[in-house]
């Protein structure tokens, strides 16, 4: 009923399968939630779960059959009492499978009731200029190196294939040089936009707050808003 490797012995304190020779075994098995780190324990009733392959020429290869698991083996760790000491310990090790990278925010939407009169105001405070045109329904503006600023107008997307829009007063937040908020100041200044509100944050950054055509509010924030100053957390 539960086929173990005559090797295989149990801890009366642990119910930890050992085998002889002092090695153990790390498999990594995939978590149901990112957080989570654990140790897992080969135990009576996991083995009888994940009967082991009786045509397995090795334990690394029986494992490592088990579904859903990798398997390594690794000598007994130098300068470390093993639990059982003549027998190594079988630890299962449990780690999280992570994400794949991703590099940031690519793009931003807004949704505005006149595109034409929107694409204006940040070419003329921001220089963002068209790198796509979408006809009636909106356009693209390079907004940085690798950031994107979709315009859509206001209810033009709620029938294409993927339908999506917005409505009310939004937010978005521009990343500037800490030395260059005194120059952007006097720029909206100039340019005749309001600022509505100045703040400084406990990091040390500072925000300019102002509105666009629409009442999309706009910040300029410069480092020290979510992190410090240097760019550290």
């Amino acid at each position: 009923m539960l086929p173990v490797p005559s090797n295989a012995g149990q801890s009366p304190a642990s119910g930890l399968w050992t085998f002889a020779g002092g090695a153990r075994l790390g498999v990594r098995r995939p978590a149901p939630q990112p957080a989570l780190r654990g140790t897992r324990r080969l135990d009576a009733a996991f083995l009888a779960k994940h009967a082991w392959p009786a045509d397995a020429p090795s334990l690394a290869k029986a494992v490592a059959a088990l579904p859903h698991s990798k398997a390594r083996i690794f000598g007994p760790r130098k300068g470390r009492a093993s639990p059982t000491p003549t027998r190594g310990g079988v630890q299962f090790k449990r780690t999280v499978a992570m994400h794949p990278k991703i590099d940031g925010i690519s793009e931003s939407s807004l949704y505005v009731a006149d595109v034409a009169n929107s694409v204006q105001f940040y070419q003329r405070i921001f220089g963002f200029r068209v790198i796509s045109d979408f006809g009636e329904r909106g356009c693209a503006l390079q907004a940085g190196k690798s950031q994107v600023l979709l315009l859509f107008k206001r209810g033009a997307s709620r029938t294409i294939q993927l339908p999506h829009d917005g409505s009310g007063a939004l937010h978005l937040a521009f990343a500037i040089p800490a030395a260059q908020l005194a120059s952007w100041e006097a720029w909206l200044a100039e340019k005749g936009i309001a600022v509505e509100e100045k703040r400084t944050w406990e990091l040390g950054g500072r925000s300019l707050y102002f509105r666009d055509p629409d009442r999309h509010l706009i910040e300029l924030a410069t480092p020290g808003v979510w992190t410090g100053s240097a760019g550290e957390p």
